[in-house]
């Protein structure tokens, strides 16, 4: 049964010392004669010094100016904060600018950056997306801040709603749930995108129940106002079917704008026998809601198996499936990488719509894939991040990092440019690799890459 919160109406919520170098103080100085008295912060100095720094990419500077403006807890000193550092130029000066803002007990602060989360009142997405996340905080105990993020579901940016959609389903909050329902009437109408899978996704989480359909979920909280029931699965009383999503491997493919990244390195002939599985055990990996899910296996052995069993053979069997199983209005992409990047089509780094002819050429193009060289999985994410419509990665890969010279790439590094790269992105990477795979670093690798970036990982069997 529903908590009574689920009834609530989300149309309410809608609301209209410098610690740098001697001459980069006098480049950009951040206290007045009066100040080194005691008096109040020049306000207007530090803004100009503020706007100075961002401007010529003083970085460091820029984020001790932002904690001078927090210290001093003024509304005032909010607004520049929001005007000046939440452009997304510097993840550094974000994070300080972030810590500020929650610094600032005066009421008038959460209210000015509620406001400002607002697109009616803020034309840049990436400053939107920084201040939701700030957002999200304030929503943990204040019913208007959730309803602000609520009211983000209507955002026109997609990193933005997929922003709000995630710090939704980490916040757990059920008031959420009549909001989630009137966005998911809205996507229906446009088609199942991401946005769409993740609304869905959001109101399994919420209620335990696997529903597919707007007018289902409707049907079903005023049917079970003011208790939760107990987790079902495709309940009787649906009134429409479950849509079968196309899948590589166990991994679903929620998007309709995604690109499949597959390792070429000459690991990929390894041969694999078949693994047993010891038991009913599973082991999962959580990110932010998302489980991945893959029964324990034996240990890695370099026993020779049937041909079919060659990773490369598989990936292509697969790869070839989920090509064929793709909806005509899905956009989707193929990489292949070793040491060198190979992409499918004309179009270098763009997508294609799953047409026919277009999948003909794709699954021709992956029959012809060959295994040899290094596995520079660094360079293979920097380029599918660079796609400008793309939302969803999902990336095969047997190896752990290396260069043409057989040297480790550093884990850590990729790991951190990436989540700084997709932080105004949002693109979903699920990661897929092999159980017979026993290397710390390459598991470590795969499980944090999709953990940090909303997705699943999978280790096959």
């Amino acid at each position: 049964m529903l908590p009574t919160a689920y009834v609530l109406n989300p149309g309410r919520f809608r609301k209209g010392g410098c610690g740098v170098t001697l001459a980069l103080c006098f480049l950009f100085p951040v206290t007045s004669q009066s100040q080194e008295l005691g008096a109040a912060p020049d306000l207007d100095l530090l803004e100009k010094n503020l706007k100075r720094a961002m401007e010529t990419e003083k970085f460091d500077t820029a984020e001790s100016l932002v904690g001078q403006l927090g210290a001093t807890g003024n509304p005032r000193a909010a607004d520049i904060i929001i005007q000046n550092a939440f452009t997304g130029n510097n993840y550094g000066v974000e994070k300080a600018a972030g810590a500020a803002i929650l610094s600032m007990k005066d009421p008038a602060v959460r209210a000015r950056v509620l406001e400002a989360a607002q697109a009616a009142k803020n034309p840049k997405p990436r400053s939107r997306i920084i201040l939701f996340s700030l957002v999200a905080k304030f929503a943990v105990d204040d019913p208007e801040s959730l309803g602000v993020l609520c009211a983000g579901l209507e955002d026109p940016s997609k990193p933005v709603v997929l922003t709000v959609l995630k710090k939704l389903r980490e916040l757990m909050k059920p008031e959420s749930v009549p909001a989630l329902i009137e966005a998911l009437e809205v996507r229906e109408k446009k088609g199942r995108d991401r946005i769409y899978f993740d609304i869905v996704r959001n109101l399994k989480a919420l209620t335990g129940v696997d529903l597919e359909f707007s007018a289902d979920w409707r049907n079903y909280t005023a049917a079970h106002q003011g208790a939760r029931p107990a987790p079902t699965r495709n309940p009787s009383g649906s009134a429409t079917g479950v849509f079968k999503r196309p899948k590589f491997f166990s991994v679903s493919v929620d998007s309709d704008r995604v690109l499949f990244v597959i390792d070429v390195s000459e690991s990929m002939l390894q041969v694999d026998p078949e693994l047993k599985a010891p038991g009913p055990k599973e082991e999962t990996t959580r990110s932010t809601g998302t489980t991945a899910v893959a029964k324990k296996k034996s240990p890695e052995t370099r026993k020779s198996g049937p041909s079919t069993r060659e990773r490369l053979t598989r990936v292509k069997v697969e790869l070839i499936s989920v090509i064929n199983s793709l909806e005509p209005k899905t956009r989707f992409g193929l990489l292949s990488f070793s040491h060198e990047l190979a992409w499918w089509g004309e179009g270098r780094g763009s997508l294609r719509e799953a047409s026919p002819g277009n999948k003909s050429d794709a699954v021709t193009w992956v029959r012809n894939l060959v295994a040899s060289g290094a596995t520079r999985t660094d360079l293979a994410l920097e380029a599918a991040l660079s796609i400008p419509d793309i939302d969803t990665i999902l990336l095969l890969t047997d190896g752990a990092p290396r260069n043409e010279h057989n040297q480790p790439v550093d884990i850590g590094t990729i790991l951190a440019r990436t989540k700084e790269t997709n932080r105004f992105l949002r693109c979903r990477i699920h990661t897929i690799s092999f159980a017979q795979i026993v290397a710390k670093r390459m598991v470590k690798f795969v499980k944090e890459l999709a953990v940090a970036n909303d997705g699943v990982c999978t280790m096959l069997p």
